[in-house]
């Protein structure tokens, strides 16, 4: 054969090949493809959905995220709810609030924005994920395989369609760059452009939830375990990490995080142990019950508040069974670590991320919730598909077995999660899911009789209207009867016996309400109204200067102390309590309105009547 046909031959298996290579990498490109397909499917429906649950919290109702571009300076110098209640809180999350003013000031502030952002953000997550995955050397099949079944998991159904868990979602892609670009970096000895990639990824994460601090431990964990690496290079490669910590809680020290957040046992059913010690079976028991929403996806809920959990004790079936689970999945994943070090690394991933929301190492603002699994359940994901591949090789079964039964498991993931995220179309939808799912959460009840309430406040039927009215009166009292200490319960209890023109029984409700809280002044705000109705001044008056001494800057209280004495004939203290109200709050009518009376009818001075009178035109 002539060398020219030698030549042509090679030329032609080189072109072959390239084909070849450049047709496989249209179909991984087409594979990787289904990561955004398949959350599409699941999630697009969201962009129809309304504001539900705390979603105001950090939207509509935070003046900070109202002001767009102006309100991003306030927003990382306050804490994370000073937007909503002007006041101080302990936690410090600007990175999703300053996406949320971002985005509303550029496309509106609609909830529609705010949920497609929520679906773009998820799908960056996912795509990242399965490239790290990727990156760190996962087959394609399996790579993928565990892309999908993290993207199309009915547990993330909260995290995705509620907008005020973005937090989580912004924590999670602020890892994965981290990881990306630590895994990246190919020296040891100097700083790099990734090290400073890795180093800006943990500080997002940091700036988007305090689960970020965990997010220190996973890349030397990896390195460990996967790559081999020598403990003094690892401490090495952490040093930017470090630097990363000292910086956020130096920028946290020069923030106002005074305010301290009020834990109560309906919100967190682990305050009812005696003591920490006495709470640890409780937290271990849920933490397996994490484990198994994981594996069995079937019971969700968006409510796991007082009384859903039992406690437990540590002679208790529930804790016992946790402990057990636990050493199991450990012992596992520590025998077979060499034939497949990413059980371990999977394993010890979900436990060192879900440690800071356990409630074993220190009480957190929730018994349980599925938005604390969001990155944990990566590690769980990444543990067992990992293990069964490598099962599936070491006893050469056909690896078909793994992609049919992951076949099946995103059929019926990508189902349940459609399905779930529905849920979240408002709140009613929301409470009627919970009252099904959750049915001795006392939350749940209260939030449940609060919709039928709000649906007899716009229904004009009478008939319908005392029906609704009754059955929110059936759930106040349910919820009650769950927690009797439920100071809200009886507040808005009362405003329904108040619909039916029960008096007594509405002032019955008030009054139990401050006595489970002697702080809860909207309780003495309420009753106060009784006694304005019934032309009871003096009594008003009582009431509303205690109040006013418990809530000071309060809009509602000043306003009804206006009205209760102009009622008792004290013009100077009506004057001033309005002008108070007009201060506290200069966008409302109501004490303007009053000021025109005064100053027109008790006082005569019609020039300090048409000055006001100005004042609310301007305010129309």
């Amino acid at each position: 054969m002539s060398s020219k046909s030698k030549t042509s031959i090679k030329q032609e298996k080189a072109t072959l090949v390239k084909s070849s290579q450049t047709s496989d990498f249209s179909i991984k490109k087409l594979y990787v493809l289904l990561i955004p397909i398949f959350i599409f499917i699941i999630y697009s429906q969201t962009s129809k959905f309304d504001y539900t649950g705390d979603d105001i919290l950090v939207t509509t109702g935070n003046s900070y995220v109202q002001k767009g571009f102006l309100g991003i300076n306030k927003i990382f110098s306050h804490s994370y709810m000073h937007g909503y209640t002007n006041e101080n809180d302990p936690i410090y999350r600007p990175l999703p609030l300053a996406s949320y003013a971002i985005e509303g000031s550029i496309f509106g502030y609609k909830s529609s924005t705010h949920h497609n952002f929520n679906i773009l953000f998820y799908i960056f997550c996912c795509m990242a994920f399965y490239y790290f995955l990727r990156l760190l050397k996962f087959q394609e099949t399996s790579a993928l395989l565990i892309a999908l079944i993290f993207t199309c998991h009915p547990i993330h159904t909260e995290v995705v369609a509620n907008i005020k868990s973005r937090d989580e979602i912004l924590a999670f892609l602020g890892l994965m760059i981290m990881l990306i670009s630590y895994f990246k970096n190919d020296s040891t000895s100097r700083v790099t452009k990734w090290t400073i990639f890795s180093a800006i990824g943990f500080m997002f994460a940091l700036l988007s939830k305090e689960i970020g601090v965990s997010f220190i431990i996973l890349a030397p964990l990896i390195d460990y375990f996967y790559n081999k690496e020598s403990l003094k290079n690892i401490l090495y490669n952490s040093i930017p990490f470090f630097i990363c910590v000292i910086v956020y809680f130096s920028l946290r020290s020069f923030i106002d995080l005074s305010g301290t957040e009020k834990l109560t046992l309906l919100e967190n059913s682990l305050l009812e142990a005696p003591n920490q010690f006495a709470r640890i079976p409780t937290a271990f028991y849920i933490l397996c019950k994490y484990i198994l929403l994981i594996l069995f996806p079937v019971s969700l809920s968006y409510d796991y508040s007082y009384n859903q959990i039992p406690l437990q004790s540590f002679g208790s079936f529930g804790f016992i069974l946790a402990i057990m689970i636990i050493i199991l999945m450990l012992l596992i994943s520590f025998i077979y670590k060499n034939k497949n070090s990413w059980a371990l690394i999977g394993v010890l991933w979900f436990f060192i991320t879900i440690s800071i929301v356990s409630n074993i190492l220190f009480l957190t603002g929730a018994t349980m919730a599925e938005r604390f699994l969001f990155t944990p359940i990566a590690g769980i994901i990444i543990a067992l598909i990992s293990t069964l591949d490598s099962s599936l090789i070491s006893f050469n079964h056909n690896k078909n077995i793994l992609l049919v039964l992951s076949t099946l498991f995103l059929i019926l993931f990508t189902y349940q999660s459609y399905s779930r995220t529905k849920v979240w179309k408002n709140d009613k939808s929301l409470f009627q899911s919970g009252i099904k799912s959750a049915p001795n959460s006392a939350r749940t009840n209260m939030f449940y009789g609060k919709q039928f309430y709000n649906d007899a406040k716009k229904n004009e039927n009478p008939i319908l209207k005392n029906s609704l009215i009754d059955s929110s009166i059936l759930y106040y009292n349910k919820a009650i009867s769950i927690y009797p200490k439920f100071t809200t319960a009886y507040h808005f209890l009362g405003w329904a016996y108040r619909e039916k023109n029960l008096t007594q029984e509405e002032r019955n409700a008030y009054i139990n309400s401050f006595k489970q809280d002697s702080t809860y002044y909207p309780a003495l705000i309420s009753q106060s109204i009784i006694e304005l109705k019934a032309n009871n001044f003096i009594e008003a008056i009582k009431i509303l200067e205690y109040a006013k001494k418990i809530a000071p800057q309060s809009y509602d209280i000043e306003y009804n102390l206006g009205l209760a004495y102009r009622g008792n004939k004290q013009i100077p203290e009506a004057v001033q309590s309005n002008q108070n109200a007009h201060a506290i709050n200069n966008k409302r009518e109501e004490p303007i309105s009053q000021l025109i009376k005064i100053y027109r009818d008790d006082l005569n001075k019609i020039d300090s009547a048409l000055y006001y009178n100005e004042l609310i035109k301007k305010l129309k």
